[in-house]
């Protein structure tokens, strides 16, 4: 099976636009798999401190794996994308930064790592201490 891995770099963009080049060729109802990273591109990791945070690079955030070509698609085509499977990794992470956001400034700046195991996710450390969250699977934008 064909593997978009979003670790890398070049299989990343932070701007949709027409001219994007495909990183990934499929046929129609070739399965595939593509490999998303987290919200910050992989820059924030489960040992970070609250101080850390202000050295990541914000233009980073929120980037896009592909695009994907499919052999046989026009401009205007209806193209049907099925999700067989959606797996999450084993850590996640919640953030409040000063200088990012719709409230920045508001709260104090807070860095908490959630702990996820068998569908569910607890924080690793005094928030919300003993409360697990079942995990739902998100994904963002997924656009064809």
């Amino acid at each position: 099976m064909k593997r978009l891995d979003g670790m890398m770099a070049s299989n990343i963009h932070f701007k949709w636009r027409p001219h994007n080049p495909p990183v990934l060729r499929v046929y129609p109802d070739e399965p595939f798999e593509v490999i998303i990273p987290d919200s910050s591109t992989s820059q924030i990791k489960p040992n970070f401190t609250v101080k850390q945070l202000a050295a990541i690079d914000e233009s980073k955030f929120d980037g896009a794996v592909g695009p994907v070509y499919v052999d046989g698609a026009n401009p205007g085509d209806t193209v049907e994308v099925i999700l067989d499977t959606i797996e999450v990794g084993d850590w996640g992470w919640t953030a409040i930064l000063n200088n990012f956001g719709l409230l920045k400034g508001s709260f104090e700046e807070t860095f908490v790592v959630w702990e996820i195991r068998d569908g569910w996710a607890a924080t690793k450390g005094d928030f919300l201490a003993g409360v697990r969250i079942p995990v739902r699977p998100f994904l963002g934008v997924v656009v064809v």
